[in-house]
Formats: structure tokens, sequence, C-alpha cells
């Protein structure tokens, strides 16, 4: 099972390959909102990106949540996630 690691800037994602690397996990990063910057560098190591916010406890404000996303999308996801809960 690949461990799942959300991390933006290139840094960050550096970062989580090379601990991936030096504890032999798999590694899939999360949000990859830097990706493209080291993109050669993950594709030599493996590593696959999910670009985009993360949707888990959608509604409580996160960081990237819904920056990028129509109000309509907003609105709706929001509504969504109150019922759920």
């Amino acid at each position: 099972m690949p461990l799942r690691v959300q991390a933006s800037t290139p840094e960050d994602i550096m970062n989580a390959v090379r601990i991936g690397r030096e504890f032999n996990l798999r590694v899939v990063i999360d949000v990859g909102i830097g990706a493209h910057v080291v993109a050669a560098d993950l594709a030599k190591a493996g590593v696959p990106v999910v670009v985009g916010p993360n949707m888990i406890g959608a509604g409580f404000g996160g960081r990237f949540e819904f920056a990028n996303t129509p109000r309509r999308t907003r609105r709706a996801c929001t509504a969504q996630a109150s019922r759920s809960r």
C-alpha cells in the first residue's frame, strides 16, 4: 500500500521522495501543486502525483480548498459535506 503524502512545494515534494527512498516506501504525492517544477525528478523516481485540492474534510476551509473552482461548485460541495456530517 502506498503512502500518500500531502505536499505542495517542490522542496516538500522532493523531501517526501527522499524519505520514501530512505525507508523503502512507495510514495504518492497528493495535492502536488508545485510538482511541475520537479516533474523530471518525479518521473525518474517513478512517483505518481495527484494534482488538485484534497477534498477530504471539504467545507472546513483548508489551505487550497476550492481555490480555483466555480462558485456554484463550491456551494454544492460544501452543502454536500454539511449533509454528510
